[in-house]
Formats: structure tokens, sequence, C-alpha cells
């Protein structure tokens, strides 16, 4: 079964699909297509308010620079009814939005570590400011992945941040 399953994954890999597991007692496995990202109609969602009247836009990746900018708050996540909350989170995202606020990671190194791939990085409103007597850099990573993301639930979103995180070298908070 465990060569079967290796030829299945490799099958899977090979036409941008992974393999699902479905059921509690009797598992079965299913093919789903993953979908690629178009980088002039990414999903983020935005907002005059830090938790509710969200709205979900598309927008070309490279201009995302406008939005980051401005005095809107943003997240890489959707939500049912506009309202940002872990159980209106849809699990449907466009990009990887890694938050640097503690000084765990210097901006020259991020520029560094992330210089083959495709992102944003910005510098938050709090950058090199006193914060928590602390002065440091802070800053937000946007990563472009080349296949949506979709979540079954938040609780392996803050999973998968975690491991992103780990695989980092460094904290998740």
């Amino acid at each position: 079964f465990k060569d079967a399953f290796v030829l299945a994954e490799e099958l899977a890999d090979s036409r941008n699909q992974v393999i699902e597991a479905e059921g509690e007692k009797i598992i079965r496995y299913k093919l789903k297509q993953l979908n690629e990202i178009d980088e002039e109609h990414i999903m983020m969602s935005y907002s005059k308010m830090m938790t509710e009247g969200y709205i979900s836009n598309t927008g070309s990746f490279n201009k995302l620079g406008a939005l980051l900018k401005s005095d809107l708050c943003y997240s890489a996540g959707t939500f049912e009814d506009g309202y940002r909350t872990r159980e209106n989170y849809t699990g449907i995202q466009d990009v990887i939005i890694l938050d640097f606020d503690e000084g765990l990671l210097p901006l020259s190194t991020a520029k560094e570590m992330f210089a083959d791939y495709k992102c944003v990085i910005a510098t938050t409103k709090s950058h090199q400011k006193e914060k928590n007597d602390v002065i440091c850099d802070r800053f937000r990573l946007i990563l472009l992945p080349d296949t949506r993301i979709e979540f079954d639930d938040y609780e392996m979103y803050a999973d998968f941040m975690r491991n992103v995180m780990d695989l980092m070298g460094l904290p998740a908070d």
C-alpha cells in the first residue's frame, strides 16, 4: 500500500493536485485540483476598521504597495459577512502574510532570505519607533505562493503559519 500511495502522490504532484483524506472510520482518498494563482488577480480583504466591514477584492500583486501604504487594515484571508473572526474565516487565501514586530528578524536579513521569492516587504507604522521599550525593525512580508491556499478551518491555518515560522527558525506569535 505504501508504494502505491507514493506513486499516487507523484501522479497528483505532476497534475498540480493533492491527495486529501476524507472520513473518520473508513478513510477514503481523493485528488483535489490546486488552483494556480494569477498575479494580476490575487484576493485579499481590507477594511477601515480592525474587525468589521472587510471587503474581499482582487488586484495585481505588483500593485499591492498602494494597499500597504494606505490607512486600511488588510488580511490575506477572506471572511463571511465581512467580519474578521476565527469563526468567519473562509480558509481561502492567495498570499501569506508574516508579521515581524519583535525584532526577531532584521529587515536586511529578510531581504536577503527572500530575494529569490515573489514577495513584498513593507515596514509598519511602528518601524524603528519605540514600542514596549524596544526600537527595532517592524515589517510585514507578503509572499505569493504558486497555488491558492485552502484550509479546512482556522486551526489548520494557525498550524500552517506556525510551521512556516518554524521552518524559518523563528517563534510564531
